[in-house]
């Protein structure tokens, strides 16, 4: 015998029906939306075009005085390969300024000034240009030394593994100078230091 199906039946099966192609459709502009949002992220986080590049080496002038920092811990002194001028910084912190030609010829002849960094270049526009911009992110929490001993472990030892290399000195330096001032009482975060760069903090 074959069971008829009512009208009830018939309606409940379009409704189903139809909320089933409402939660695909739904589904499937959520995937459009994303891969859209995907798309629009990547086209951002490209690096500039060549035509961007020229355009802005053409704009840069290579006679403006560019200021530049000193991010060692001690005197620090530059002397142009090209030019034979020389550039000193006395202590941390001490900034000079210097033309853009000249860092084209660091960055050309003497990289590790920039790369390290020993200096770092404080004018937005010239430093994206040099292609420091993304070397620079890592300074975020790095320049901020005293904070760093105060971060919980994990994090403490995340960032001085990924501290630029320049920067190495000037860490190892605050750290004996916290221990002399018993402002660092936490065996482990000398360890961490001793074991990474590979330096005698106690003795």
């Amino acid at each position: 015998m074959v069971k008829k199906e009512t009208k009830g039946t018939s309606l409940i099966k379009e409704e189903i029906a139809e909320e089933i192609n409402l939660d695909e459709m739904k589904k499937k502009i959520e995937e459009e939306m994303y891969a859209k949002a995907m798309s629009e992220i990547k086209e951002e986080l490209k690096e500039p075009t060549k035509e961007k590049n020229i355009r802005r080496k053409e704009m840069l002038d290579k006679q403006m005085l560019v200021p530049i920092m000193n991010v060692t811990n001690g005197r620090l002194i530059y002397q142009s390969r090209k030019t034979g001028s020389e550039f000193q910084f006395e202590r941390y912190g001490d900034i000079e300024y210097i033309e853009l030609y000249e860092l084209l010829t660091m960055r050309s002849s003497q990289r590790k000034f920039l790369d390290e960094p020993f200096v770092i270049v404080l004018d937005d526009d010239v430093a994206d240009y040099l292609g420091l911009t993304n070397n620079y992110r890592k300074l975020t929490h790095a320049t901020e030394i005293d904070g760093i001993f105060d971060l919980p472990l994990e994090h403490y030892t995340d960032v001085i593994k990924s501290a630029p290399k320049g920067l190495a000195h000037l860490i190892v330096s605050k750290a004996k100078e916290k221990l002399e001032n018993k402002q660092l009482d936490s065996v482990q975060k000398v360890q961490v230091i001793e074991d990474i760069y590979n330096v005698e903090i106690i003795n």
